[in-house]
C-alpha cells in the first residue's frame, strides 16, 4: 500500500485543539465572562471540525492510493476445505505449479524424485519418475509444455518438456544450466519462479544466507550466457522470514509470493523488497486450524486460486477474496 502521511497542518489542528482543551480546564470558569467562554467554546468546535475534515481526508486519500496499487491481497485469502493428502507422494513434498496449457498442477518430490500431475481439486492423474536427478527442491511452468526442475545440491535447472505421452524424464535429456552460486549444504535453493514478461527466473536460498536471485537467459534455449542479479538483500530486509521455502511469480502484478516454513508465512513483496501483503498460515481467520505444516511449494492458477505444497505431502487449496485481483496499470 503507498504510503500517506498527515500533512502538518493537520497535525497543527489536533494538536492545537487539544492543547485549548487542556487550558479551558484549567481555568476557573467563574472568573471568566460569558463571552469568554463562549469564543473558547466556539474556538475549540472550530478546531474539532478541521480536525475531523483532515481525517476524513487521509481515510480518502489512503483509500484511493490502496485502490490504485496492484495487490494479490493475500489477507482476503481462505481455505477451501481440509487438505488434500496427496497418495502417490508419500513424503519429501518439495515444489509446485500450475500449467494454464494444460489447466493442471504439477508437483515435484525429492529422494525418491519424480512428478505428479494433480488436478485443481488435488486428485492425482498421473506419476512422472525422474531418473538421474539430484535433490530436487523446485519446479516451474515456463510456457509451451517446458520447465524448470530446480536442484538444490547442483545449484542448476533443469529444463524440461513435459506432454501428455510423456512416462518418465532422464536429467541427460534435458538441458542442464548450472549458477555460480556458493552456501551451505543443505541451506540452498528452494524455491524458483518464472517471470513470462522477460522470460527470467527467480531463486530463493533457504538460509545462510537467505537470498533472492533474479537470472536473466538461463531458460533461452538458444542463449548462451546469462546475467544473476538480486533484487534486494534478504538478510537486510527478510520481511520477518526465518527461512524461504517457495516462491510464486504472480505477472498480473509484477509481484513475488515469499513461502516461509519456519515462520509460517506467505508474504507478497514488490521487486523492490517492500511489503504488499501478508497470509498468515496458522491463521484461524483464513482457516487454518493447527497451521500448516513444512509449507514447501506455492503456485497459483488463472482465477487466482492459491496452491500451497507442505511436506510430506499436503495440499492446501485457498480462494481469493472477492474483489477481483487489479492487474498492474489498472
Amino acid at each position: 500500500m503507498s504510503t500517506v502521511t498527515l500533512s502538518r497542518w493537520q497535525r497543527t489542528a489536533w494538536q492545537a485543539k487539544r492543547l485549548l482543551m487542556a487550558s479551558y480546564n484549567r481555568f476557573q470558569l467563574d472568573t471568566l465572562t460569558v463571552n469568554q467562554k463562549s469564543l473558547i467554546l466556539l474556538i475549540s468546535v472550530a478546531f474539532t471540525a478541521a480536525a475531523w475534515l483532515s481525517m476524513a481526508w487521509w481515510q480518502e486519500a489512503v483509500n484511493k492510493a490502496s485502490s490504485q496499487t496492484p495487490s494479490v491481497g493475500l489477507g482476503g485469502y481462505s481455505l477451501v476445505g481440509p487438505p488434500v493428502e496427496l497418495t502417490q507422494m508419500s513424503y519429501n513434498a518439495s515444489g509446485i505449479t500450475y500449467s494454464p496449457e494444460t489447466d493442471s498442477l504439477f508437483a515435484i518430490a525429492n529422494n525418491p524424485t519424480y512428478i505428479v500431475e494433480l488436478n485443481k481439486q488435488g486428485s492425482e492423474l498421473r506419476k512422472i519418475p525422474l531418473h538421474g536427478y539430484d535433490d530436487t527442491e523446485g519446479l516451474v511452468f515456463l510456457g509451451g509444455g517446458r520447465f524448470a526442475i530446480l536442484e538444490e545440491d547442483t545449484r542448476s535447472v533443469v529444463l524440461v518438456d513435459i506432454d501428455p505421452s510423456t512416462e518418465s524424464l532422464s536429467r541427460e535429456h534435458g538441458k542442464i544450466v548450472s549458477f555460480p552460486i556458493t552456501y551451505k549444504r543443505n541451506k540452498g535453493f528452494e524455491g524458483v519462479a518464472f517471470n513470462p514478461q522477460d522470460q527470467s527466473l527467480f531463486v530463493v536460498n533457504e538460509r545462510q544466507p537467505r537470498a533472492l536471485y533474479h537470472i536473466q537467459g538461463a531458460v533461452n534455449p538458444e542463449a548462451v550466457n546469462f546475467s544473476i542479479s538480486s533484487p534486494w538483500s534478504l538478510e537486510e530486509n527478510s520481511l520477518n522470514k526465518s527461512d524461504l521455502s517457495g516462491l510464486h511469480f504472480d505477472q498480473r502484478t509484477g509481484h513475488l509470493l515469499i513461502l516461509s516454513d519456519e515462520s509460517k508465512s506467505l508474504t507478497e513483496a514488490n521487486l523492490n523488497g517492500e511489503w504488499v501483503s501478508r497470509l498468515s498460515l496458522s491463521s484461524s481467520k483464513a482457516g487454518f486450524e493447527r497451521g500448516v505444516p513444512q509449507a514447501e511449494g506455492v503456485t497459483m492458477d488463472d482465477d487466482g486460486m492459491l496452491y500451497i505444497l507442505s511436506e510430506p505431502n499436503l495440499l492446501y487449496r485457498l480462494a481469493p477474496p472477492s474483489a477481483p485481483v487489479r492487474a498492474q496499470g489498472t
